[in-house]
């Protein structure tokens, strides 16, 4: 959620399926809220840009196929800041300031050859 670069981002989740393999992802992007309340589990405070928009992987997934590019408990982390930090994410997910994108994507195998000889 809070990695700046999603081109390299996504090159390197593609880069570990083998053919066929498989990736499931349940991410935080920023919504059309304004920004975030903090602190949160991610950040204890705004960063610019901390939070990309859901289009950003979106368009960055989609060069990466237009190019056939390969690639690519938290309460004790906290402390006592935890339970602000959950409510924040709740408060920011009811007023649309955060946004979670559930996705799927599959690694096609490559090309094969028919093995036919002419």
């Amino acid at each position: 959620m809070i990695i700046a670069d999603k081109d390299c981002y996504c090159q390197e989740i593609n880069r570990v399926p083998g053919p066929g393999g498989r990736l499931v992802f349940h991410d935080i992007f920023q919504g059309d809220g304004g920004v975030s309340h903090h602190p949160v589990p991610w950040a204890q405070s705004a960063e610019p840009g901390a939070l990309a928009a859901p289009e950003a992987a979106r368009s960055a997934l989609q060069r990466m196929q237009e190019t056939g590019q390969r690639p690519p408990g938290m309460h004790l982390l906290m402390e006592l800041t935890a339970a602000d930090r959950f409510h924040n994410v709740m408060r920011n997910l009811v007023q649309g300031r955060i946004t979670i994108v559930q996705g799927a994507a599959c690694k096609h195998a490559p090309e094969q050859a028919s093995g036919l000889d002419e």
